[in-house]
């Protein structure tokens, strides 16, 4: 499915005035300000040896100059060792017993601290991944839809294209496309920065929530051997982890949690079964307590002084990732894509309808006959070449059927040059004449009592549908849509075929490959030429039934791509 179809369907689920009224209480319950979720404590602010020199007085320098003598280590490298034991004495101030510092190891203590937190990170993981790896676009117009309603509701309505043809003031259908794009563009514009930025920040913090949930924490468990690991090869795994909670800088807010949870559970909402409050309710108070533990983990854990005691590098300070800058971009092309999906719908059924009024006026008024009686039953399923069949129908009892009188003359008083020729002639009449039995029958497999209609009524009167269900469902449409398109394509041949005969017939000369009569001149006596002009206007029939049936099935068939080719 794709990703325009995962969002128009969660919108949909959630448009009641229950469920919004829903929604806003609940938000209204945990709608609380976005805090600082990662602070850096003032003990580990960065450490400079020059500006610690500057703090030391004349007999503290009087005691560096000596030491430096006897242990014949510059003053640089001395205030470094002393600025590395102030460094562990803020660790074991804060978190004592993490490190061995004689041995340089870290304790089992440690090892249990980060298996706390990865157990904390996990219960996003799945949420997050759905919502910005699977569908991204979707996700990041979902939230914004939550953050912005009204601009969602502007972008909804606004540049919907059959509203903007109903106006009447554009006359050209393709000129719908260009207007839908200028009045989104003007909505975007209206959005102001601090609105954007309102985006941001959750789609920054959810961002770095998900990086935070996907490190590696199990490989980096295994560095730990009989509950002790080494700095070296733990190291490798605590910057980059030291790097993810500083771009954890602020709580997701309650509108960014809401739209999390709502679109991991998108395939739910509609199920009556579904308690959408309790879930709601559960899993943002869960959250709560899953963001306090995460900042607790940093309360407790002076990580960047043990990275800066453990590489001897006091300058060291987290770098923070990036996360979500883009979220504006992907919202605009989202938006993009959703318009131009729309306006593809809003242009197809035009055309159809276009199409169809031509197919009727094609046959004089006829009233173009129904195919398949029994559509009402196939919720999940459809034919996409209903019209294609329903024209080709009364092509052949209009034009074929009505004239069969005038058609079996040239078999039965013909006198072709090639009897190549009549037998061609015949075969295609009576194909022709089988293409409505293959109408027929496709639409009776269709019915309760066919095959596999029968299947489809089995499984539309369960009260579960399974995926395997649905699984079938596809499969037999996809089947019919096979063999409905593979009718109209010989039909197509058939006319293609009769009309060069017909064309031969009234047109060509002996020698060519579908020549003229012997007896064109004399067949049917006296009304030679009414009958004569009887087969001009069947083959202009014929070949105006051609043109026509061709285009409707190339619109049809252009709705079966897409359906193909959505993910």
């Amino acid at each position: 499915m794709s990703e325009v179809s995962v969002f128009d369907r969660l919108v949909s689920d959630l448009e009641s005035s229950e469920k919004k009224a829903l929604l806003d209480k609940i938000q209204h319950s945990f709608s609380e300000p976005q805090e600082p979720l990662i602070t850096i404590p003032e003990d580990e602010t960065a450490l400079n040896p020059d500006e610690e020199l500057k703090k030391f007085t004349l007999i503290q320098r009087f005691f560096l100059f000596l030491q430096s003598i006897f242990t014949r280590k510059d003053r640089y490298t001395l205030i470094q060792d002393i600025l590395l034991k102030k460094t562990a004495s803020i660790i074991e101030k804060r978190a004592s017993g993490l490190i061995d510092f004689h041995n340089s190891l870290y304790n089992e203590q440690m090892h249990n601290e980060l298996a706390l937190l990865k157990e904390h990170t996990l219960f996003f993981q799945e949420a997050l991944r759905s919502a910005l790896v699977k569908n991204k676009h979707a996700f990041f117009a979902f939230l914004a839809g939550l953050e912005l309603e009204l601009v969602q509701f502007k972008l909804i309505n606004e540049t919907d294209p059959f509203s903007l043809w109903d106006t009447g003031t554009i006359e050209n259908p393709a000129a719908i496309k260009h207007e839908m794009r200028k009045i989104a563009t003007n909505i975007f514009q209206e959005i102001s920065k601090e609105n954007k930025q309102r985006v941001y920040l959750d789609a920054q913090s959810l961002s770095a929530l998900f990086h935070l949930s996907n490190h590696p924490f199990d490989t980096m468990l295994t560095a730990f051997k009989s509950g002790k690991s080494t700095f070296r090869d733990l190291d490798k795994y605590i910057t980059p982890l030291a790097d993810l909670l500083k771009a954890l800088e602020f709580t997701p807010s309650a509108d960014a949690l809401q739209a999390l949870f709502l679109f991991h559970y998108k395939d739910r909402l509609a199920d009556e079964d579904f308690s959408l409050e309790k879930m709601l309710h559960r899993k943002l108070s869960e959250s709560k307590t899953v963001l306090k533990e995460i900042s607790n983990f940093n309360k407790r854990i002076p990580l960047v002084s043990i990275i800066r005691y453990t590489k001897g590098n006091l300058d060291y300070s987290p770098q923070k990732r990036g996360g979500g800058e883009d979220w504006f971009v992907i919202y605009k092309d989202f938006w993009h894509r959703r318009l131009e999906n729309h306006y593809k719908g809003f242009y197809w059924q035009h055309e159809h309808e276009r199409l169809k009024n031509e197919a009727a006026d094609f046959i004089g008024g006829y009233q173009l006959p129904q195919v398949f009686k029994n559509r009402a039953i196939w919720p999940d399923g459809r034919i996409n070449y209903c019209l294609s069949l329903s024209f080709l129908k009364a092509v052949l009892e209009n034009v074929f059927q009505k004239n069969q009188r005038v058609l079996k003359l040239i078999f039965l008083k013909g006198e072709f040059y090639k009897d190549e020729n009549r037998q061609a002639f015949t075969d295609t009449l009576e194909g022709i004449s089988n293409i409505d039995t293959r109408i027929l029958l496709l639409a009776g497999s269709l019915e309760p009592d066919g095959e596999p209609g029968g299947k489809l009524k089995k499984i539309y009167h369960e009260t579960v549908r399974t995926e395997s269900d649905k699984q079938i469902i596809q499969e037999i449409f996809v089947q019919a849509n096979k063999e409905a398109l593979a009718i109209i394509e010989q039909a197509g041949a058939y006319l293609q075929a009769i009309a060069r005969i017909l064309g031969g017939i009234l047109h060509g000369e002996p020698g060519s490959k579908y020549d003229t009569l012997s007896n064109l001149a004399s067949i049917g006596g006296r009304e030679n030429k009414k009958l004569i002009s009887s087969w001009h206007d069947i083959l202009d029939r014929i070949i105006q039934s051609i043109n026509l049936l061709t285009e409707i099935k190339e619109l049809e068939s252009s709705r079966t791509r897409s359906a193909t080719a959505a993910p």
